[in-house]
């Protein structure tokens, strides 16, 4: 494998071309960016990300304006996993983008992601786009990405950082509505505290 060192806007810059890619390559409004990139796209507060978190509907993959089996060959670089700067054994991503894909399931999307599976209400997904630098996005509702956040587990500094920068975009009313709904069950079992 080849290591590469690659600066943070340059990874940032390819980042969001691949994003602009996958507006022209998935059904507009059947797939929502999560995790870092929709923080940025609601906040406005711009940030350097490992990867790119995406939503897909399952059912649209014969809507897809590529074959399904080269999606996951779109990445932010081509050439293989970026490494920490200060340790060259230490992935930085090992893909450039995660994909969750959803199932709808009469109110519900059920995403089953590297973490575990989000069984999302449908209305936690937004329906009018959002500008993330220039291009047009569908993300997850604030609501949504602050409680997928704060799902119990560890926490990385940029989820804290995330977690309070979305507090301000968070609507009590609907975050209220949410947790009623909205339930995260980890891969592993989460260890007990005394």
């Amino acid at each position: 494998m080849v290591q590469i060192s690659i600066k943070p806007r340059v990874r940032r810059w390819l980042q969001l071309r691949t994003i602009k890619s996958l507006t022209k390559l998935l059904p507009e409004g059947k797939w929502w960016l999560f995790g870092g990139w929709a923080v940025e796209a609601i906040t406005g507060e711009k940030s350097l990300h490992k990867d790119i978190d995406i939503g897909i509907l399952e059912s649209t993959t014969n809507e897809l304006k590529v074959p399904y089996a080269k999606l996951g060959k779109i990445r932010y670089l081509e050439i293989g996993p970026l490494y920490e700067k200060d340790n060259p054994n230490v992935p930085v991503a090992s893909e450039g983008h995660r994909w969750m894909f959803l199932e709808k399931q009469g109110k519900f999307f059920i995403g089953h992601a590297h973490l575990g599976t989000f069984y999302i209400p449908k209305k936690a997904l937004e329906t009018k786009p959002r500008n993330l630098c220039g291009i047009k996005v569908y993300t997850a509702a604030p609501e949504l990405l602050y409680l997928m956040t704060n799902t119990p587990r560890q926490k990385r500094q940029r989820d804290l950082q995330n977690i309070a920068t979305l507090r301000n975009f968070v609507d009590d009313k609907k975050l209220s509505e949410l947790e009623k709904t909205f339930l995260f069950q980890p891969k592993q079992p989460l260890p007990m505290h005394p």
